[in-house]
């Protein structure tokens, strides 16, 4: 079996919106949260197996009146 290090840094660009983030390997949570109010450096240590794998990264908690457009 290996292993591999897998991390990101999450941040979010208004903290005051209630904004959740969940990364799961396969169906194995490796981080989740409700509300992303800094910059977290997520980093881990992951075991192997051969085989397909699936990385899901899922936001929850966004809605419409949260989304800011540029008129062009």
């Amino acid at each position: 079996m290996e292993s591999f290090k897998f991390g990101c840094d999450i941040q979010t660009s208004n903290p005051d919106v209630a904004l959740g983030l969940t990364i799961y390997i396969d169906q194995t949570v490796l981080f989740q949260t409700d509300h992303v109010k800094e910059t977290v450096k997520f980093e881990t240590m992951i075991e192997s197996e051969d085989g397909a794998h699936e990385l899901r990264i899922v936001m929850s908690g966004k809605k419409n009146e949260h989304t800011e457009t540029d008129d062009q």
